[in-house]
């Protein structure tokens, strides 16, 4: 029965759920969706705890996303800057500056 768990059960859960987060954690989605599939169809549903877990990686991609963007966005802006000095002050032409950028 679908969210019927025995005492032996337990470990079984654990490392289905563990394999679905080690498969996330190597960027394996379609093997984790298989994982996850397998997992849904034996025990219904994740727990609240498992749940969290879920919810606290989303968060952590999220903020890793946003460093990266952040950090693109102020690589753009210190190269679009050298690339602005060096065609004012250098008198380096506009089209070599753009060749090199």
């Amino acid at each position: 029965l679908p969210g019927h768990v025995s005492m032996n059960d337990k470990i079984t859960r654990a490392d289905s759920l563990a394999s679905v987060r080690n498969f996330i954690e190597q960027d394996n989605y379609w093997a984790a969706g298989q994982e996850m599939s397998r997992f849904l169809e034996f025990y219904g549903k994740v727990n609240d705890v498992e749940l969290r877990w879920f919810a606290s990686y989303q968060n952590y991609i999220h903020q890793m996303i946003k460093e990266h963007i952040i950090s693109s966005v102020a690589n753009s802006i210190n190269d679009a800057r050298i690339d602005f000095h060096s065609w004012l002050n250098k008198g380096t032409p506009l089209p070599v500056v753009a060749s090199t950028s």
